[in-house]
């Protein structure tokens, strides 16, 4: 008896250090680009960050989490992998920790984390609490839940305006970024992100599979949406107004909303999903869809890496 109870206490000591609540991660919902845990929508200056490959940043036990290289990369970071360990630096700020420990190094300073660090070998992604590598960087957080049962997480402090100008630097991966800054009159603060799906018509592939000089376009990889709603129950102010998309890192991600989209209650939204100002009333959703296809020559899918997105009133 005491030999079970010895046992048992040791599993239970265990499990508390290696970061306690196992994570329930259904291939089915990796595919989607979801999990079973409530979506996080992450908002840094202008832009709102929908997804990461192989799923967007999701709350567990009262931690966001995410894969740590897209939403690192995004806040201009670098990520360096030695042998389990993950170091992420960006200016003076590190953060290093090991996969599997519910503990970490955050500027010099080791912590206990409420999570530990999960390894998705077919993805070659790891899953971290992002609030030690906010906090490192010099970034405030702000986490409010949507009607729709998703999260926001809204970033502060003295970085965003610098991330924001290497956003709009870097990551925009053709001109199209340019057209939209001149034709950006305002940016909506009361229209949020409220669900993202992936839908893909193939399964996700691993990232070692993905090739690196992409040839000519093939059939569909994934049909995508997302929804917005107006939360703050004053509607959108006058003008037009277009849900646009920053990035689509991975795929090539084109034809951005051709086909019109018919929302229940009654708004049609198409490329750049564009929605009347006057139409947007209190608690009305928008939606946006977009298709992402592959490239011929490779032998494997390229997924959709990283989505990103902003919303702008034309002038």
């Amino acid at each position: 008896m005491r030999r079970w109870l010895f046992a048992l206490l040791l599993f239970l000591a265990l499990a508390a250090a290696a970061g306690g609540e196992r994570w329930a991660l259904s291939p089915g919902l990796l595919g989607q680009g979801r999990t079973p845990y409530p979506q996080v929508f992450l908002r840094t200056a202008q832009h709102w960050l929908l997804y990461t490959y192989p799923a967007g940043p999701f709350l567990l036990g009262g931690s966001v989490v995410a894969p740590v290289r897209p939403v690192a990369e995004l806040l201009g970071a670098t990520v360096e992998w030695s042998r389990g360990t993950v170091t992420v630096s960006r200016g003076a700020g590190r953060v290093r920790f090991a996969v599997g420990r519910a503990e970490g190094e955050v500027n010099g300073v080791r912590e206990a984390w409420p999570l530990a660090p999960r390894l998705l070998p077919r993805y070659n992604t790891v899953l971290a609490p992002l609030e030690p590598m906010l906090r490192a960087f010099g970034f405030s957080a702000r986490l409010a839940k949507t009607p729709g049962g998703a999260y926001l997480l809204r970033l502060g402090g003295e970085s965003l305006e610098r991330v924001d100008a290497f956003i709009r630097e870097r990551l925009y991966w053709w001109d199209v970024g340019l057209i939209a800054d001149r034709m950006a009159g305002g940016e909506a603060d009361n229209l949020v992100p409220t669900a993202f799906e992936l839908n893909p018509l193939r399964p996700l592939p691993p990232e070692a599979a993905w090739a690196r000089l992409p040839l000519a376009e093939e059939p569909l990889y994934a049909r995508s949406v997302v929804t917005f709603r107006e939360a703050q129950g004053r509607g959108l102010e006058p003008g037009a107004w277009g849900i646009y998309l920053a990035e689509g890192t991975g795929a090539n991600v084109k034809h951005i909303g051709l086909t019109p989209t018919a929302l229940p209650d009654g708004t049609t939204t198409q490329h750049p999903c564009p929605a009347s100002g006057a139409a947007v009333l209190p608690g009305r959703a928008v939606a946006c869809r977009f298709e992402a296809w592959r490239y011929a020559g490779t032998p494997a899918e390229q997924p959709v890496r990283r989505v990103v997105v902003r919303i702008i009133r034309y002038k």
